[in-house]
């Protein structure tokens, strides 16, 4: 709106002295809602008078939002809780908010809407102008209807031993302020095991304590926490290029437990590796605190070096350690997730363009058998991490959807890539989209992906250009989670720990 059009708003005195002659821009939502109105010239004030009207028939959602406007906006509201207008509400997750002068009025269905109302009043809210220190929050009227377009929607971050227990909370802090309500978290040789305390590198970070912080965080914030332990390969717990291993270089007497060829896979002929195998396992979804899900991996498990390993149908070994896992964790009341890779191949035709095309496929001719062999309520997390190709058909998502596995598309780094399947799930009604950042976890590539997830799998089109240099809407949202967490150091504050590298300038990524 041209600045000459703008109006001085009719607001209460309290206002009038931090609000007056406004011209908003409008709010760079992550993501976009559904449904979005906003009135420049029109100003509403968030602080102790202003009265906050809930209606939910979860009656934990009204005191959920009072007591994240005090922690947020740093005053108590008038506090309002009413029922009737929630019904008017048609999904589950979905909610209205509105906001006049003095008053914020929220409508959902369930704690979930709440929170995502509540996600976007402080995605659009900016401290007040003209004073030296913070006295009261305010934004432009607005009015909102939202829902999110599918219902599983997560985003998969790597666990790496240089990260922090803090750093991966604001990952989750995030990662709910953004609308997803799974996060997957993958030990790269960071959990601390009791049972098996040669596993993994020293100073392990990822602790009972301080699983059970992220926790209670994600449980308040609503995100579900899901571990992931590889069950095959990647048992290095290591990026393969560097032949770092989290516990052959430590530990040469436990060469039995994985494959002789760089231990990259865990041997499956091995009695003895396959029941500590699942005693970690066990164990880390105790200390996740026994979630619905858990992450097996699987993927880029090449052929058996092994000679026990390779004897007979190496591949029903396979599908014998897989669904043993199924069936542990079916006892456990929790589903599997596991990477696709490994039952597609790249040399059928049925999957892309050319040699496998752009899909991700490390099985073989024939693979397809076996696969028909797992227990369908295994979630197939097909990752594709090339470029989107209007007309292209995401073929191996609907070949497992088809199969009767239930599906979640797994993007990467690629923009279009992300946006593409993000509107494929939703038109294909696969279960939903879990989005990857791997070790991309500093600056603008990690800002991108990450808001071009949150986009994808709520289902909405960017309202922000992801493809700026510096971008200063995702920054501001990351620095109010670390407001959150109280940061205190320069380490935990920004996209990076370091703004340079001193010594030989070599780039490892």
């Amino acid at each position: 709106m041209n600045n000459a059009l703008c109006k001085i708003a009719a607001l209460s005195v309290a206002a009038a002295q931090t609000c007056f002659g406004v011209c908003f821009q409008e709010p760079k939502l992550i993501p976009a809602a559904r449904e979005f109105k906003f009135f420049a010239d029109r100003c509403t004030m968030l602080d102790s008078n202003t009265v906050l009207t809930v209606a939910c028939g979860d009656l934990r959602a009204a005191d959920w939002a009072a007591r994240h406007f005090k922690a947020w906006f740093g005053q108590s509201p008038r506090l309002k809780a009413e029922s009737g207008r929630e019904a008017q509400i048609k999904e589950d997750e979905g909610y209205s908010l509105a906001t006049d002068s003095n008053s914020v009025r929220i409508a959902a269905r369930s704690l979930a809407g709440v929170r995502y109302a509540m996600y976007t009043l402080r995605q659009c809210a900016m401290a007040a102008r003209g004073t030296a220190e913070t006295k009261a929050y305010v934004l432009p009227h607005v009015e909102v209807v939202d829902a999110p377009g599918v219902k599983w929607r997560g985003m998969h971050f790597c666990w790496f031993p240089e990260l922090s227990a803090e750093f991966v909370e604001h990952e989750i802090r995030m990662a709910a302020y953004l609308k997803f309500n799974h996060v997957v978290l993958e030990s790269w040789g960071v959990f601390d095991s009791k049972r098996h305390p040669w596993y993994g590198w020293p100073d392990r970070p990822m602790t009972r304590e301080a699983l059970a912080r992220l926790k209670a965080v994600a449980d308040d914030l609503g995100v579900t926490l899901v571990p992931q332990l590889n069950a095959l390969g990647h048992a290095a717990n290591a990026r393969g290029r560097y032949q770092k291993h989290a516990v052959l270089d430590l530990h040469p007497e436990r060469q039995p437990l994985f494959e002789p060829m760089g231990g990259w896979n865990w041997c499956l002929s091995n009695g003895e590796a396959m029941s500590i195998l699942r005693d970690i396992m066990v164990e880390m979804h105790e200390a996740f605190g026994s979630p619905p899900y858990f992450h097996i991996g699987c993927d880029e498990a090449y052929q058996p070096s092994c000679p026990e390993c390779r004897e007979g149908d190496w591949r029903d070994r396979i599908v014998r350690h897989v669904t043993s896992l199924h069936d542990l964790f079916a006892a456990r009341g929790t589903r599997l997730l596991m990477w696709h890779d490994m039952f597609v191949s790249p040399k059928d035709k049925r999957f892309g363009p050319g040699d496998g095309g752009l899909y991700g496929g490390h099985g073989e001719l024939g693979c397809e058998k076996y696969l028909l062999k797992l227990p369908r309520d295994i979630v197939v997390c097909d990752w594709y991490y090339g470029h989107h190709v209007d007309g292209w058909r995401y073929t191996t998502h609907e070949y497992f959807h088809k199969l009767g596995f239930e599906v979640l598309a797994c993007p990467w780094k690629e923009t279009t890539g992300i946006l593409g399947q993000g509107r494929e799930a939703a038109r294909q009604g696969w279960l939903g989209f879990l989005g990857t950042s791997w070790h991309m976890l500093t600056g603008t590539n990690y800002s991108r992906l990450f808001a071009a997830s949150a986009f994808a799998a709520w289902g909405t089109e960017p309202t922000v250009d992801l493809a700026e240099p510096e971008p200063a809407w995702f920054g501001t949202y990351w620095r109010q989670m670390g407001w959150d967490m109280g940061v205190k150091h320069y380490r935990d504050c920004g996209l990076s720990e370091t703004q340079i590298t001193r010594g030989t300038g070599i780039n490892l990524d």
